[in-house]
């Protein structure tokens, strides 16, 4: 399992603000890119990669520069070059990986991966460009997203936002549901 948050110290190790901890014994493992600092507020991850969102700006992680969005590999925690070099101003709170997208949710305004897009969106994974999805690149919520869930074929998004955004077909407040793409 992976532990993101603003921790030294896990499964008896030091660890900086992200781990892997062995299900069976409850240790960390040595898989240790560090997050060197902020915190960690969101993570996700495919077979390759784990992605990692919170609240840092500048900060390493597996020795790259991260504002607010990275990514590091599952093998040895290195982080990726060159991916998402531009994002946010702002924290990205939560992160959902679903049907070959990378959901992204937070209160960045305009600015995700040099992508326009406000407070959510959804990226390629491995590269971190529009996803393509319809949510991609749209003008998102109108305010902070905090949280996601999928459920059958629906997308469920919740936070501090008022109003419909590009993402839902009528107007939202604090949750909302849209159909995922095919």
């Amino acid at each position: 399992i992976y532990a993101g948050g603003s921790f030294t110290l896990i499964g008896g190790q030091v660890r900086n603000r992200i781990a892997e901890i062995d299900l069976t014994a409850g240790n960390a493992t040595t898989w240790n890119p560090g997050l060197s600092a902020g915190t960690v507020n969101a993570l996700a991850f495919d077979a390759t990669n784990v992605y990692i969102g919170g609240n840092f700006s500048g900060a390493t992680i597996g020795g790259q520069t991260f504002t607010y969005l990275g990514a590091a590999t599952r093998s040895a925690g290195t982080g990726l070059a060159g991916w998402c070099a531009t994002t946010t101003t702002f924290p990205v709170n939560a992160l959902l990986l679903t049907g070959g997208v990378l959901f992204v949710g937070g209160a960045f305004g305009g600015n995700l991966c040099s992508l326009t897009i406000y407070n959510f969106g959804g990226l390629v994974p491995a590269t971190a460009a529009s996803s393509g999805y319809p949510l991609g690149g749209g003008t998102g919520a109108g305010g902070a997203v905090n949280a996601f869930a999928v459920s059958a074929n629906n997308l469920y998004v919740g936070g501090i936002f008022n109003g419909a955004g590009s993402f839902f077909s009528q107007v939202r407040n604090r949750a909302g549901a849209t159909t995922l793409a095919g």
